[in-house]
């Protein structure tokens, strides 16, 4: 409620603060929801936003329409209880200099609330082509404020095809030399020109205007303007014929031709911003010296976006060089692990095989130990020198030492090899060898041999050699 004259400065110091925290309260979606609905609308109050915004479902969009195109907003109210919380709400009474008595939340006379359905479908007569403007205008405002989302793929379509027609149109009446028409809708010009740090230039034909034949003959197939427009914008033109034309002419304010428009997409958001415009009859050197002062006021703008572009792509390079030199430190340390794991397991691996080969080299130390001493329990006696019926044998080994021992002739080529077993040649290795004649004796094979059958001398000398 409004206070009087005189009595309301402390509300109105504490209305900022208000909106503010009302603001803050919300999710952020709905935060984002309110902001775009109050920069589109021109509404004041964060409270009065919030509650057409909940009336229709937070549909941001929808709520946009209704406003701009004066509808009613549906009330959200418990038709039992008449309101949410089940309690009547309290009347309101009129705002002060608002000039507009809001409706209460109690019941009324339906003779004095309600207009005559005869004044009803009067005012609906002569409203009706103010109530279509304002509808035009309500779906052009949306393409600008909400972005593309809102319109749907068959107008976009629509709008692309009418481009490509007009400048198939132009060139046909006026010829090839011409700036280079982009041939798609306003919005994919739009986007565009943020993507190539460019304007857009905006050309609004009206076919049946008096100045429009000498524009495009004259200024729009000149030269220097050609070179200029193609070098720093990007040129958008249609008829004001067409759908998306009649939208822009209405939103642009176009009201004498030829008409041009610089136009930009606002940094960080989708909204179209009209920089510069002019209207109405100009020579070339007019429209050279307009578009230069264009650039010349707002260059800075796609400055400040080629610059935030240049940080967005160092920050991302920095970010991904960060991401492959990590990458590589982690390849690294797994490698270096991978490596270190491969080496214990290598380590352990040569340990267990030494483990293996000396225990087995101790059992068959063992085994050849056992097997030694069974034969020196078993070994004959040395006979007596100078018996007859004894022969000396002698074996060399391969280093040329020599041992000596006293045998009975009858003694087998076993008993020999057993006796160098005792000595210490492994037998299993080796072979005992005679000269005259050359023979080759192998304990398995040959070991049943006696002395005598040898040799009847009494000396045998046997060499050790190697299997």
């Amino acid at each position: 409620m409004s206070e009087p004259e005189g009595g309301g400065g402390g509300e109105e110091s504490l209305e900022p603060e208000v909106n503010s925290a009302l603001l803050n309260s919300l999710p952020q979606d709905k935060k984002d929801s309110v902001e775009t609905f109050i920069t589109v609308t021109r509404c004041n109050s964060v409270e009065e936003a919030i509650d057409k915004l909940e009336s229709v479902g937070w549909n941001l969009e929808r709520a946009v329409d209704l406003h701009l195109s004066g509808e009613s907003f549906p009330v959200a109210r418990d038709p039992m209880n008449g309101s949410e919380n089940g309690l009547s709400e309290a009347t309101r009474v009129p705002q002060q200099g608002a000039g507009v008595v809001v409706d209460s939340g109690g019941p009324r006379n339906s003779s004095s609330s309600r207009p005559s359905t005869l004044f009803q479908m009067t005012v609906s007569f002569f409203l009706a082509p103010l109530r279509a403007l304002i509808k035009a205008a309500a779906s052009l405002l949306r393409l600008l404020f909400l972005g593309p989302r809102s319109v749907s793929r068959p107008r976009i379509e629509v709008a692309r095809r009418a481009a490509r027609e007009f400048a198939q149109q132009f060139e046909s009446e006026y010829g090839s030399i011409h700036p280079t028409f982009f041939q798609g809708c306003f919005l994919d010009a739009l986007n565009y020109a943020k993507q190539q740090f460019k304007f857009v230039l905006v050309y609004l034909h009206a076919d049946s205007h008096y100045l429009t034949p000498d524009f495009c003959r004259d200024v729009l197939t000149n030269e220097q303007v050609v070179g200029l427009i193609n070098e720093n914008f990007i040129f958008w033109a249609c008829s004001v014929n067409s759908a998306e034309g009649r939208h822009l002419q209405t939103s642009f304010r176009a009201t004498e031709f030829p008409f041009v428009a610089v136009v930009t997409v606002a940094q960080g958001r989708r909204n179209a911003q009209v920089l510069e415009s002019k209207q109405g009859a100009m020579e070339s050197d007019e429209l050279i010296e307009f578009l230069v002062q264009s650039l010349e006021r707002h260059g800075e703008i796609l400055n400040q976006a080629r610059l935030e572009r240049q940080r967005h792509l160092e920050t991302r390079q920095i970010r991904e060089e960060q991401d492959v030199a990590f990458q590589r430190a982690i390849e690294e340390d797994r490698a270096r692990l991978e490596a270190a794991a491969q080496a214990e397991a290598s380590r352990k691996e040569e340990e267990a095989r030494l483990e293996r080969e000396r225990e087995e080299a101790e059992k068959e130390r063992q085994r050849l130990e056992r097997r030694r001493r069974l034969k020196m329990e078993e070994m004959e006696p040395e006979p007596v020198k100078g018996d007859s019926d004894v022969v000396v044998v002698a074996i060399r080994q391969p280093d040329g030492s020599r041992i000596e021992r006293r045998f009975k002739k009858e003694n087998t080529i076993r008993q020999v090899f057993d006796w160098v077993d005792i000595r210490g040649v492994d037998i299993d290795k080796i072979r005992l060898v005679c000269n005259f004649p050359k023979r080759h004796f192998d304990y398995v094979e040959d070991g049943h041999w006696k002395l005598c059958e040898v040799d009847q001398g009494p000396h045998l000398v046997f060499f050790v050699e190697d299997k």
